[in-house]
């Protein structure tokens, strides 16, 4: 769905969202959202508030807004809507940026976060060329030396 579709309909629990961009198959992102709940001092917002902060053009200097960002500025294009136009504050760039590349969103909900983890870092190793910054986490292992 759209990301407006998704900011609206997203459900406030944890889970894990991919992003695609409008009319293609790959997955250019893979994000997740835990609870959220500020430390159980507010109703949960996971899912939803993530992906509100997308949609919003608040979410510019981490994870998909980042990617979206780079790769909007990239392009001549985008530069050239962006100086024709008279934008009012960075959210409003912001919400640009996400319309020209078009992208779009779905999510599976999770039990909690940190089943939310483990599936995300399960897609990370599963799309090889994802916007992501970071490869997947993977566990550390200690080396225990039995000679001693």
């Amino acid at each position: 769905m759209t990301l407006a579709e998704a900011a609206a309909a997203a459900p406030r629990l944890p889970g894990v969202y991919e992003a695609r961009i409008a009319g293609l198959d790959d997955v250019i992102y893979v994000g997740m959202a835990g609870e959220r709940s500020r430390n159980g001092k507010a109703t949960p917002k996971g899912l939803r508030a993530r992906i509100k902060g997308y949609d919003s053009g608040r979410v510019l200097t981490n994870g998909l807004g980042r990617a979206v960002v780079t790769r909007a500025l990239r392009d001549s294009d985008f530069r050239q809507q962006i100086a024709d136009t008279d934008i009012v504050d960075v959210f409003h760039f912001g919400k640009l940026a996400y319309a020209y590349v078009k992208v779009e969103i779905r999510w599976l909900v999770t039990v909690d976060k940190e089943a939310a983890n483990v599936l995300e870092n399960q897609l990370l190793s599963e799309h090889p060329n994802l916007w992501n910054r970071r490869p997947a986490r993977t566990p550390k292992v200690v080396a225990i030396d039995d000679s001693l």
